[in-house]
């Protein structure tokens, strides 16, 4: 057996690294989202993800309640 053909022979890798298409869908392209502030605590969330409400984004509806926005349950 020469070099080249044990260096091909490798572990098989599993994951979602293993294929190289980590976070990409089915059509292989990757999918760029904006990412939005709460106003309460801080954190960056996708923009589909968010609450807006009155001009302002929020993490969830408590962090809205917090922020003294009155949320309809």
């Amino acid at each position: 057996m020469s070099d080249d053909a044990g260096r091909a022979q490798q572990w098989p890798r599993s994951g979602p690294q293993a294929s190289g298409k980590a976070g990409q869908p089915a059509g292989g392209r990757a999918v760029s989202e904006s990412m939005v502030r709460c106003e309460y605590c801080g954190i960056h969330l996708p923009r589909s993800e968010a609450l807006l409400l009155q001009g302002k984004t929020w993490c969830g509806e408590e962090h809205a309640r917090l922020g003294g926005v009155q949320v309809k349950s």
